[in-house]
C-alpha cells in the first residue's frame, strides 16, 4: 500500500477519534456532523484502497481491465458529499439570511448538476467529475468567505482561537486552494501517465490532506478545555 496513503489515514483516522472525544464533553449539532462526516471519509478510505491491492489479492484481480480497476467512481461520489458538508458546516455558523439563502440554493444546484454530470458523462469511472469539483469549491470558498465575514463584522477575532470551526476553515481553505487545481488537471491528462506530473499530484493531494486533518486535530486538542465552539 503507498505509504502516503497509510500516513494521511493514520491522520483521519486521529481526527476521528479526537472529534468522538470533544463531542462527548462539548456536544452540538456541528460537532456531531463533523464527527459523522469523518467517520464517512474514513469508510470511502479504507474501501477505496482496495485499488491498490489489486496485484496482491486474487480475488481483486478480477476487477482488473474493468470500470472499478480504479477507484474513482467512489471518490465522485463522496466528493458529492464532501464538498456540500463543508458547505453546510459553515453556513451553520451565519447569521444572515442572505448568504444562508444564497448558499442553500448554490447547494441544491450543485448537487443536482454533480448528479446529472455524472449520470449524462461517461467519465465516471475514468477520472474526477470537471463540475463537482468546479461549483463544489466555488460552495465551499464562498461559504468561507461568509464565515470569515461574519467574524469580522461581529468582533469575534478575540475569541477565534478557541473555536473548533475556525481550525476547520484553515485546513479546508488550504485543502481545496491546493488540492482543485491538480485534480482538474488530472482529468485532462489521465490518458497519459506522466512521472512527474504523479509526483507532483501526490505531494500536493497527500500534503494537502495532512494539513487539513493536522488541522482538525489542532482545533479538538486547543477547544478541548472550552465548553462551546
Amino acid at each position: 500500500m503507498d505509504t502516503y496513503f497509510f500516513v494521511t489515514y493514520i491522520f483521519e483516522v486521529s481526527a476521528f477519534l479526537l472529534s468522538i472525544y470533544y463531542y462527548k464533553n462539548h456536544k452540538s449539532r456541528e460537532v456531531l456532523y463533523l464527527t459523522w462526516f469523518l467517520g464517512i471519509t474514513i469508510f470511502v478510505e479504507t474501501i477505496s484502497s482496495y485499488s491498490f491491492l489489486l496485484d496482491d489479492l486474487s480475488f481483486l484481480s478480477r476487477l482488473k481491465g474493468t470500470n472499478f480497476e480504479n477507484n474513482y467512481w467512489i471518490y465522485n461520489i463522496y466528493m458529492i458529499v464532501s464538498y456540500l458538508f463543508y458547505g453546510s458546516f459553515f453556513k451553520w455558523y451565519l447569521k444572515s439570511n442572505k448568504a444562508i439563502k444564497i448558499l442553500d440554493i448554490l447547494s441544491v444546484v450543485y448537487v443536482i448538476g454533480s448528479i446529472l454530470y455524472l449520470i449524462i458523462n461517461e467519465g465516471f469511472f475514468e477520472g474526477y467529475s470537471l463540475f463537482t469539483l468546479l461549483v463544489g469549491t466555488i460552495l465551499v470558498l464562498l461559504s468561507l468567505f461568509y464565515y470569515y465575514y461574519e467574524i469580522i463584522k461581529n468582533d469575534s477575532l478575540l475569541n477565534i482561537k478557541k473555536s473548533v470551526p475556525f481550525y476547520v476553515s484553515l485546513g479546508a481553505l488550504f485543502f481545496h486552494l491546493f488540492t482543485t487545481p491538480v485534480l482538474i488537471y488530472s482529468i485532462y491528462y489521465r490518458q497519459s501517465f506522466n512521472p512527474e506530473f504523479d509526483t507532483v499530484f501526490k505531494i500536493v493531494l497527500y500534503g494537502s490532506n495532512l494539513i487539513l486533518y493536522f488541522s482538525f486535530i489542532l482545533g479538538f486538542i486547543i477547544c478541548s478545555k472550552k465548553k462551546k465552539i
